[in-house]
């Protein structure tokens, strides 16, 4: 009789995967150019273009999709990703359309006129994706002492990277996390913390002014050096509005685009993971979108983040966590293009570190740890270790590597990439369009004399313009044109007409003429034409 045998036992858990910290895994900037130039030869309905050079002579790519078919009369759209360059996973983001309208059908190819600019900030790109920080364009004297980029950060520890300092000091602003001295947290109210210290960035007092990286290497933020509100007294901003190449080739753009109907900006920035409410008013120093343009940032930010099904237990997927919004940071591109232009401005911040699960007290940097070590093994957190500084004294030098916190590790970027491709595709059908509704012509004699009316009707999701565009008037308005035939002649009504703006989900305006027509003559057409939703024609039978 054969022995029995013992149960096999279950096999052990895998431990979890060990992710890749960006910028490892990322499109560098060699890479990402070779790409859009493949998809270009490869792919006729790619126009890749190349705007104005940067101050390190590095173009600007522009992908463009259109239908040759609708191209002179539907309405386009833009979006715009990585403006100050720390940001690859917005470039990832962008390239990943870009990949799928160059390779497969879209809704696009008969809807409008889509443009992506992958990397808005190419010189700061790339420097990033080097492993350097995000600079470009010529040295700002921050501190105002007459020097040049004089103070910057530095490796002081000599290990191969620039990360983060404590400075032990009593009126410090930081305290490191009793249950995680790995976390820095904040320090509440004025009283002085034991243990407290001042976290900034590794580096020396370099000019001598007893100040630490108060004036690091690179010039101007691109995404500060727009019109609206731009902070003037600022250096990171600029000597004065779009005085870069990057800002000024943009505004250009923008402004030369008299179709575009709305922009998506990847960045930063967020108004579709928690979009605000909106007001009632705006005026020179709003920040808040009106009410009626931000009811459609909700639309638009349930899309993205659809809610979870009530009886669905599942823990959400961290890659689909609703990213943080960087400050609103003034003179940025998204609040001059809707301010300024009227245009529906989107902005996506797109991933943020998740910050979920830990104790019932557990900071968000706690958590944040928690999650870094179950998966990132290295690359992500380097331990603090003490360090005797020659100027500060004892100090402790570590931290978060650049780069961990807003973009999320490789393995992700393709799933990421399909979310952002399908929300792009849902976006094409929501442009305002013009319909002939309710036509009726009605003889009134045997002379030709004809009374018609008629309902010109918006039938997208969109109005024609934003609530913001119907006060700064920055597009022209939908234009009516009763064609009739040779000889005839309007009675009463215009021939001629304007309709300053259309609600979408079928807001309409009536419309009536009485004409004289010749007999025998060809029949009288109905034309309208909308910069951001097309044209409708009807022939009266």
């Amino acid at each position: 009789m054969a022995a029995a045998q013992e149960p096999d036992e279950p096999p052990p858990p895998e431990p979890p995967q060990d992710l890749t910290a960006p910028p490892s895994g990322y499109l560098n900037a060699d890479s990402l150019r070779d790409e859009l130039l493949k998809l270009e030869k490869s792919y006729g309905r790619l126009e890749l273009s190349r705007l104005r050079v940067t101050l390190d002579e590095t173009p600007i790519y522009l992908a463009t999709f259109r239908s040759p078919q609708f191209a002179a009369t539907r309405p386009e759209a833009l979006i715009i990703a990585n403006l100050e360059g720390d940001r690859p996973v917005a470039t990832e983001v962008a390239m990943a359309i870009i990949r799928d309208l160059a390779t497969s059908g879209s809704p696009w190819d008969k809807v409008g006129t889509l443009h992506v600019i992958p990397v808005a900030n190419p010189d700061a790109y790339a420097r990033v994706m080097a492993g350097q920080l995000p600079t470009r364009g010529a040295p700002v004297d921050e501190d105002r002492d007459g020097r040049l980029d004089e103070n910057g950060p530095s490796d002081v520890d000599g290990d191969g990277k620039i990360l983060w300092l404590r400075a032990p000091t009593q009126a410090g602003h930081w305290y490191a996390n009793p249950k995680d001295p790995r976390a820095s947290e904040p320090v509440e109210g004025a009283s002085p913390k034991p243990g407290a210290f001042q976290l900034r960035r590794e580096g020396w007092d370099e000019d001598g002014d007893r100040r630490y990286v108060e004036d690091p290497p690179g010039g101007i933020q691109v995404d500060a050096n727009f019109p609206h509100l731009w902070p003037q007294y600022e250096p990171k901003a600029g000597p004065y509005p779009l005085s870069e190449p990057e800002s000024l080739i943009l505004a250009q753009f923008l402004l030369s685009r008299k179709k575009l109907a709305w922009v998506l900006v990847l960045d930063d920035e967020d108004n579709l993971a928690s979009p605000p409410k909106g007001v009632d008013k705006v005026d020179q120093y709003s920040r808040d979108p009106l009410q009626e343009d931000a009811l459609f940032l909700k639309a638009w930010g349930e899309r993205l983040y659809p809610k979870k099904a009530k009886d669905d237990s599942d823990e959400p997927d961290p890659r689909w966590t609703k990213p943080e919004s960087g400050p609103q940071g003034a003179g940025n591109l998204a609040d001059w293009a809707y301010f300024q232009l009227g245009l529906f401005t989107m902005e996506s911040a797109i991933w943020t570190m998740p910050a979920e699960g830990g104790d019932a007290d557990a900071t968000t940097e706690t958590k944040r740890l928690a999650w870094s070590d179950e998966h990132y093994k290295r690359g992500a957190f380097t331990p603090w270790k003490d360090f005797e500084h020659p100027e500060m004294g004892k100090v402790q030098i570590g931290g978060w590597s650049p780069l961990v916190l807003n973009n999320p590790p490789a393995e992700w970027l393709t799933d990421l990439g399909v979310r952002y491709m399908k929300f792009v595709d849902g976006l094409a059908a929501d442009f305002a369009r013009l319909e002939w509704t309710e036509v009726h012509v009605q003889p009134l004699d045997g002379e030709g004399v004809l009374e018609i009316r008629a309902k010109l009707a918006n039938v997208g999701f969109l109005p024609t313009t934003s609530a913001m565009e119907a006060k700064t008037r920055s597009k022209l308005p939908i234009m009516v044109e009763l064609r009739l035939p040779e000889g005839s002649r309007v009675l009463v009504g215009n021939a001629r007409s304007q309709i300053q703006r259309l609600e979408g989900g079928g807001g309409a305006e009536d419309l009536r003429w009485i004409v004289q027509v010749p007999k025998g003559s060809a029949a009288p057409v109905l034309y309208a034409q909308c910069n951001t939703a097309g044209e409708a024609t009807y022939t009266l039978e």
